[in-house]
């Protein structure tokens, strides 16, 4: 994910591996660019991926914790910065 992300325009600054201040959590990948800042957090899993019931689906187990972690890192991130960023959950090596 890190290569993709490296291999952006050079309009788009990415950031990778940061430490959330005060937190053992770290923020995977952060994007900023002219049309916002977005935090990006990676996830590889294998198999299928659904959605359904409000909240995405790994099998019969749903991902909300994974949900709920980059939506609280990129809260996080907006109360640093002052402005509003978007959380992305990225999903390798699914269907």
């Amino acid at each position: 994910m890190g290569a993709v992300l490296c291999g952006l325009a050079d309009e788009y600054v990415t950031l990778h591996d940061l430490s959330v201040p005060g937190s053992r959590a770290n923020i995977d990948h952060v994007v900023v660019s002219s049309t916002g800042v977005y935090v990006i957090d990676a996830k590889n899993y294998a198999g299928a991926l659904t959605a359904g019931k409000g909240t995405l689906w790994r099998g019969r187990f749903p991902i909300r914790k994974e949900c709920d972690g980059v939506a609280w890192q990129a809260s996080t991130l907006a109360t640093l910065l002052g402005r509003e960023v978007a959380p992305v959950l990225c999903f390798v090596g699914t269907t």
